[in-house]
């Protein structure tokens, strides 16, 4: 259907990339490191999720689901733990560039503060009744909602991993894609997308 990225450009804010990769060195198009350990150092994972978002359709192994999307590569973190305020950068950097779309595959680990006190209302409905998580999110997810909406904009969308915790709910940071303002109008403006293995 023509649905290739073809003129899109998607920040991958991750571990950085092997920006000389036969897959991808021909459409990443914007680099920043904010570790100051070089982009390509330590860089296995965001190497794998640029590769998934656009590695280049050239009859070498594999292909991206947008294989002639450009990239602009965000090093966020080294591997041993995401630094979610440099993600908040990457997507403002994204912005500026033009980008449709910033990709994080990373998620918190929920305390048992939060998840002592999860209910499941019904089937996919759940809520908190923390002290602080049943108003404000986990970590915050409603003040850092309205972070990311300033980082986006009113056009670019955040594309965030559910996590890897097996569990029925996404819960974390991705509270942010329902968090809502003192209006009930949700914050992100449905710019959030969480994608996740059913």
């Amino acid at each position: 259907r023509g649905w290739t990225g073809k003129g899109s450009l998607v920040v991958v804010a991750d571990t950085g990339a092997d920006t000389l990769h036969v897959d991808l060195d021909d459409n990443i198009a914007h680099t920043i490191d904010y570790t100051g350990n070089g982009i390509s150092n330590a860089s296995s994972h965001g190497t794998h999720v640029a590769g998934i978002v656009a590695a280049e359709k050239n009859g070498v192994g594999m292909h991206g689901a947008a294989f002639d999307a450009k990239l602009a590569i965000a090093k966020v973190s080294d591997g041993g733990g995401y630094s979610f305020s440099r993600a908040i950068n990457a997507a403002s950097w994204g912005k500026n560039l033009g980008a449709v779309a910033i990709n994080v595959s990373a998620e918190t680990r929920l305390d048992t503060g939060f998840k002592n006190n999860l209910v499941k209302d019904s089937a996919g409905t759940w809520h908190n009744t923390h002290w602080y998580y049943g108003t404000n999110g986990y970590n915050g997810a409603v003040n850092e909602a309205v972070k990311w909406k300033a980082a986006l904009g009113n056009e670019m969308v955040l594309v965030k991993a559910a996590g890897n915790a097996g569990t029925d709910y996404s819960a974390g940071m991705n509270q942010m894609a329902t968090a809502t303002d003192a209006n009930g109008n949700l914050i992100l403006d449905g710019q959030m997308i969480i994608v996740g293995s059913y």
